[in-house]
C-alpha cells in the first residue's frame, strides 16, 4: 500500500506502479510505503518504506475556458491539461500559463493584488481581462491571445522580455527596463507608460497606438 489508501495489489514477484492523484502542494513530503502478503501480513511502522521527496511547482496552468482567476478548484492545475484543485491559486512567485489546453473564453482578474512571474499565454482563444483589476508581471510576457480592459497590467521586472503576436488593449505601465523579441508581432491599443527612466528595446515588431507620458 502507497499511503495507506492506494492500493498497489500484486504477485509478489513483479514491480507495481502506483499513481497518486494528488500530492499536496509546494515543499517537503513522506511516502510511506507498506507490503502485505496473501495472509494479511502487513509491514509495521518499523519496517515499512520511508521516501522523502521536496516538491516544487512553480508553475500553475489554467483549464477549463472562461472563468474567475481565483476559482482555482475549477481553473488552475499544476500540469497542462491537468485537474483543477483547490490550493492552487498562483502565487507572486509562480508562473502562470495559457496554452492549448486552457480552453476558450476569458479569464476575468476578480480580486486585487495579483502579481505573478511569468505570464504565458501562447493561446489565441484566451483573453486575459482587466476590466476591474490589473495584473503585475514581474517575469517575462508572452501573449498570443489578448490582455484587454481598464485597468493596468504593470511589467515591473528588470531586463525581462515581452513575446507573442496578441493584442494587449489593456494599459500597461511599465516600471523597469524590457525588450521586446525579434520574432514578436503585437498590437498594443492600450496607452504604454514607461518610467522616464526606463527603456523599451523593439528588436520585433511591435505596433503602439499610443504612448503615454
Amino acid at each position: 500500500l502507497m499511503s495507506d489508501d492506494i492500493d498497489c495489489t500484486g504477485d509478489g514477484t513483479t514491480s507495481q506502479t502506483c499513481a497518486m492523484t494528488s500530492i499536496g502542494e509546494d515543499g517537503a513530503r513522506n511516502v510511506y510505503i507498506a507490503c502485505k502478503d496473501t495472509a494479511g501480513n502487513e509491514d509495521s511502522n518499523s519496517t515499512n518504506e520511508d521516501l522523502s521527496y521536496t516538491l516544487n511547482t512553480t508553475n500553475r496552468y489554467w483549464v477549463g475556458g472562461s472563468g474567475n482567476w481565483t476559482d482555482d478548484d475549477n481553473h488552475w492545475a499544476l500540469e497542462t491539461n491537468g485537474t483543477a484543485g483547490d490550493g492552487n491559486v498562483p502565487t507572486s512567485t509562480q508562473n502562470v500559463i495559457f496554452d492549448s489546453n486552457s480552453g476558450t473564453g476569458t479569464v476575468t482578474i476578480n480580486t486585487g493584488s495579483v502579481t505573478v512571474a511569468n505570464l504565458t499565454d501562447s493561446s489565441a482563444n484566451i483573453t486575459i481581462a482587466t476590466d476591474v483589476n490589473g495584473i503585475t508581471v514581474t517575469g517575462d510576457l508572452t501573449v498570443a491571445g489578448t490582455i484587454s480592459g481598464a485597468t493596468a497590467i504593470t511589467l515591473s521586472g528588470a531586463d525581462k522580455t515581452i513575446y507573442g503576436s496578441g493584442t494587449i488593449s489593456a494599459p500597461q505601465i511599465i516600471s523597469a527596463n524590457h525588450t521586446i523579441d525579434s520574432t514578436a508581432n503585437l498590437t498594443i491599443s492600450g496607452t504604454m507608460t514607461i518610467d522616464n527612466t526606463k527603456t523599451v528595446t523593439n528588436n520585433g515588431t511591435a505596433t503602439v497606438s499610443d504612448l503615454g507620458a
